[in-house]
């Protein structure tokens, strides 16, 4: 480090501000220059560094509070439950969730945003922008940057809210560049020559090491500085030609297997360079880099994890002859993608398979890990996340991709795109020797057999229902399974139940939800809730209740997800309709609008259209419009054509006089 007090100070009298903007062309030392800011200062420090794939909001937003929590005793868990809903709430509505609980942290915090120019969402350009017009004085934003954001700069300078450092603040100064080439392994150059490079390199930071690096070991560094005639791009090119002509052979060989990986760390180094040359062990020749100033920037105070500088990792992509070959890129991936997927990086893995053109091997990493991103995130946008990477129709042929879409289909009910995966799937699987036919669970089978009982039961097939649930069930076994098993037990009651074979039904429920209650599986509500929707179908509303309350009871030492709790409410609320006790119901049924975005769309444009039937038992006709519109704005807001006909058809019952019987539908909705 050069001591850079003038602009230490800067940056504390920065945080007299809400935001301090450090932006400037790659080079220009931001990173370190903050870090050593940070390493005088005793506040948490919460640090994102950006990357293309935060472009996804819900992405940034889990980091973000990744980050937060790591580094302070501060929670978000309102945030947190937002990012996991089952039905994506509302840009609107996430944003000032996130914004509400930010304003609450008490404690000075600094949040650092590193490489923020690598996003272009907007949503994430206005959840950032929001968070500054709302934050408390104890939080400030220090964010790094290659370009200004699309903020209202103007009108925060205006306020007093911005504090901002440029590349003509952070150019090194005559003293600092002397200063520079006297630390470290020193380059014995007379004043005037420094002057000349300091004048030739604009104070430009990268510039200034590249040339360093070349004079350390010339024989007459004198005569080398009075050579460079300038600091274009010409220039830094025979710059680095000269850097990496003097490296020994295992630093160049380092280089060239590691340049391609946006991010490493040692023991990722020497799973790559397992297939590379023979080399000293990696975090040897880290521990060199570093010491030797040589474009290694650490991320995080454990040095840990690693990067180059993105200007010095593009010199070396274009400039090592080793690197040039679209073979030797495709290797890395390979090796790196393969220690990323086993250490359970799922996403970094993917991406890097994916740019190698190894989609089998990606296809592969996804059918492995499909129940486990989806047990983890209800709302399925991991797995669509995942999905988007591929290239448009990589998963014709694939059974892994073609399941994975299955489920994507499953949670908006796209019954025709289902079936089109079905039966691509099925011919795959039938066709001998099929590759992928297995996954952590045991079959894609099974998989693909709880979808079709899906498929069958909302196509009013119910026979061809109970048949594909109970092949599901035979290919699964005793255990295992996670979502493929909850619908083929879901499908298979619920289709005994349409039979006139309730009972039955009613038992494999309870049987399901026994085993979830010995293995504390948080399926054990769901499994309640199907029971509970057969006894309702059958108008058998002491039962129905009966369940409800156990499922509210399981609640208390086994939390549910919002979506099941959210149902839990309904069917009491129903219960208590049926029997016209209105108060009771209309409670229920409001516990379901206060969990709006934390239950289904669906459970929750229900529970307006009750409150409506409610209001109109009552008499009460400027509620029963209040209520019927906000079911039709509901429908609207998720998108959902099945959700809108509802509306519409309650719309035409409520224009009725009678009241047509009580807030329900047709089948349980897993």
């Amino acid at each position: 480090f050069v001591e850079r007090p003038r602009l230490l100070e800067r940056l504390d009298e920065a945080l007299e501000h809400r935001v301090t903007l450090v932006s400037a062309p790659p080079g220009f030392g931001k990173t370190t220059l903050v870090a050593q800011w940070l390493d005088r200062r005793s506040p948490p420090c919460a640090w994102l560094s950006v990357d293309s794939l935060d472009d996804d909001a819900e992405r940034f937003v889990r980091y973000l509070v990744a980050a937060i929590e790591a580094a302070t005793t501060h929670r978000l868990p309102e945030t947190a439950a937002l990012v996991a809903a089952r039905d994506r709430p509302p840009f609107n509505h996430r944003l000032e969730v996130l914004a509400s609980e930010m304003a609450r942290l008490d404690g000075p915090i600094l949040l650092v945003l590193e490489d923020f120019h690598e996003t272009r969402s907007e949503e994430v350009q206005q959840l950032v922008e929001r968070l500054v017009t709302t934050m408390p004085d104890s939080l400030h934003l220090l964010v790094l940057t290659r370009r200004d954001p699309p903020w209202p700069l103007g009108s925060w300078r205006a306020r007093g809210w911005l504090g901002e450092l440029r590349a003509r603040d952070l150019r090194f100064s005559p003293e600092e560049t002397r200063s520079f080439f006297r630390s470290g392994r020193p380059v014995p150059l007379s004043d005037p020559n420094v002057d000349l490079l300091q004048e030739r390199a604009e104070g430009w930071i990268a510039g200034l090491r590249l040339m360093k690096l070349s004079l350390r070991d010339a024989e007459d560094p004198e005569a080398r500085a009075r050579e460079y005639s300038g600091s274009d791009r010409s220039v830094v090119d025979y710059l680095v030609d000269e850097v990496l002509a003097v490296q020994p052979p295992e630093v160049r060989g380092f280089l060239a297997w590691t340049a391609p990986l946006p991010r490493f760390c040692a023991a990722l180094c020497d799973h790559v360079l397992g297939e590379g040359p023979s080399v000293p062990a990696a975090q040897e020749l880290l521990e060199r880099l570093e010491r030797d100033n040589l474009f290694l920037i650490p991320l995080g105070t454990d040095r840990k994890w690693y990067r180059y500088h993105h200007l010095f990792r593009d010199l070396l992509l274009d400039h090592l002859p080793e690197l040039t070959s679209a073979d030797h890129r495709a290797r890395v991936a390979r090796r790196a993608g393969e220690w990323f997927a086993r250490e359970g990086k799922v996403e970094e893995a993917l991406q890097l398979w994916i740019g190698a053109g190894e989609l089998d091997s990606a296809a592969d990493l996804v059918g492995e890990n499909l129940h486990t991103v989806i047990d983890r995130d209800l709302s399925r946008h991991e797995l669509r996340r995942w999905l988007e990477m591929f290239p448009a129709g990589a998963e014709h042929g694939r059974v892994p991709l073609l399941v994975a879409h299955g489920y994507l289909s499953i949670l908006i009910s796209d019954l025709p795109r289902l079936g089109e995966l079905l039966g691509e799937a099925d011919g795959l699987l039938r066709a001998e020797g099929a590759r992928s036919a297995t996954n952590e669970d045991g079959h894609f089978r099974a998989d693909v057999a709880a979808q079709g009982a899906f498929l069958h039961y909302w196509l009013d097939e119910p026979g061809q229902a109970l048949e594909s649930a109970s092949r599901a069930l035979r290919l699964l076994g005793s255990r295992g399974g996670g979502l493929a098993r909850q619908h083929a037990i879901m499908y298979k009651a619920g289709a005994l139940g349409v039979s006139g074979r309730r009972a039955e039904g009613v038992r494999l429920f309870d049987r399901a939800a026994a085993e979830g209650q010995a293995d504390e599986e948080g399926r054990i509500g769901i499994y309640l809730m199907g029971a509970a929707f057969l006894h309702l179908y059958a108008a058998d509303t002491d039962a129905t209740g009966i369940y409800a309350r156990r499922m509210l009871a399981v609640h208390e030492t086994l939390p549910m997800q919002g979506f099941i709790l959210g149902h839990a409410h309904y069917l009491l609320g129903a219960v208590a309709y049926e029997r016209n006790e209105l108060e009771e119901a209309a409670e229920e049924l409001r516990q379901i609008a206060r969990l709006r975005y934390h239950t289904g769309s669906r459970v929750y444009q229900d529970a307006l259209i009750g409150l409506a039937l409610i209001a109109k038992a009552r008499g009460e006709a400027e509620a029963v419009a209040c209520w019927a519109a906000g079911a039709r704005a509901s429908a609207l807001e998720a998108g959902d054509p099945g959700a809108l006909l509802g509306a519409e058809s309650v719309e035409a019952r409520l224009a009725r006089r009678g009241d047509g019987g009580p807030p329900g539908r047709s089948a349980p909705r897993p």
